[in-house]
């Protein structure tokens, strides 16, 4: 009788077990299409500079003519935050555009540099990379983005790129870990090259990072943009590179 229970024990174990290993690898082999799909309605599908937003945000920037100080550059994450309110600073310009990837941005140099500012400070890459480039490509970008506006003769600030949350934004923590550990590795090698090029960091992924290593969960709501709270912790850390 002992040994009955004692291998319908074992029994049960191992069945358990199993279905935690299931669990955790159904979790690692979420299909590449399931998450592409929840990537795809944060990123433009179409040509860059294809779409009636990014052209009349483009068209706008063009007439902005007026001397600024500094102009921030970016997709969504620059476009979405309100900086003039944050730090009642007119001379700090949003030029950023929603959906935008690194190419995007150098396709329209000329018309988000339009006021002259004395700074820029640049924070793309994000749905380079959650569209499918590799690291390695986009640190290929990234750094011909930023040789490009150095030889406009302005002040160049780097953006690290900023954590996501996984659960949050792609619905699988597997998945947050595996975006965020590339993340890391694209601002690990953009830092050395910055140093290398006398390009200032600002290193907003570890403002905004928790100690699970993906963004805080309380500064976000999809996982990916941030809430206001998100955007006053990073507008404090940006502050002092905003002064000429």
């Amino acid at each position: 009788m002992v040994t009955q229970i004692y291998k319908r024990c074992w029994i049960w174990v191992i069945l358990l077990f199993a279905l935690a290993i299931m669990g955790w690898w159904m979790q690692r082999q979420c299909s590449t299409g399931d998450i592409q799909e929840i990537l795809s309605q944060y990123v433009l599908k179409r040509k860059t500079g294809a779409t009636a937003y990014y052209k009349d945000r483009v068209t706008f920037f063009a007439l902005q003519t007026k001397p600024c100080r500094v102009a921030l550059l970016g997709d969504s994450l620059t476009d979405i935050g309100d900086w003039a309110e944050l730090g009642q600073d007119l001379g700090v310009v949003n030029r950023g555009i929603s959906g935008d990837t690194i190419e995007g941005l150098k396709g329209r140099i000329r018309e988000s540099l339009a006021c002259n500012p004395e700074k820029v400070v640049v924070l793309i890459g994000i749905n380079d990379l959650i569209a499918g480039a590799s690291p390695e490509t986009i640190e290929d970008r990234l750094k011909g983005l930023l040789l490009l506006l150095k030889k406009e003769n302005k002040a160049v600030i780097w953006h690290s790129l900023l954590p996501i949350h996984g659960e949050k934004f792609l619905h699988s923590s597997y998945h947050g870990k595996t975006l965020n550990r590339k993340i890391q590795r694209i601002n690990h090698n953009l830092r050395a090259f910055c140093s290398i090029h006398h390009i200032e960091i600002v290193d907003v992924f570890m403002k905004l990072v928790d100690v699970t290593g993906q963004l805080r969960p309380e500064w976000t709501h999809d996982g990916l943009h941030l809430n206001g709270l998100g955007y006053l912790a990073w507008y404090k850390l940006l502050q002092p590179y905003l002064k000429v």
